[in-house]
């Protein structure tokens, strides 16, 4: 009966082994959060008056932390903090850097550009 114990903690501990291990992977490695939050990370920004994500990575820092960087181009510049605020909503204390660019186009231009943001991405 030991052996066979034995063996049955040897996968319960290689299971539990195995999911840390790609578990903490995302952290150490810093890969990128998953694209669902991602995807609502933009559509809440891009929301906010006629702004244009330009960059935007997003990073897990630890389990429950994020690292978000992103630019945004608009023609009605706001305050970094302001676009801090709008992702406080649903992803909470998080290591945010914001860029403004401002967009200075031609108001046609600014229409067509709102006109393909609305457009569903193929």
């Amino acid at each position: 009966m030991d052996p066979f114990m034995g063996l049955v903690g040897a996968v319960v501990i290689t299971h539990w082994s195995y999911v840390l291990l790609i578990d903490i992977s995302r952290i150490l490695l810093d890969r990128e959060a998953a694209p669902v939050l991602v995807a609502k990370i933009r559509t809440t920004i891009e929301a906010d008056s006629d702004n244009l994500v330009a960059d935007l990575d997003v990073w897990q820092v630890s389990p429950h932390d994020l690292a978000v960087i992103f630019t945004v181009v608009t023609n009605f510049p706001k305050a970094p903090d302001h676009y801090k605020a709008l992702l406080q909503e649903f992803i909470g204390e998080v290591h945010v850097n914001v860029e403004v660019q401002n967009m200075r186009v031609n108001p046609a231009l600014l229409e067509l550009l709102l006109i393909l943001k609305t457009l569903p991405v193929v």
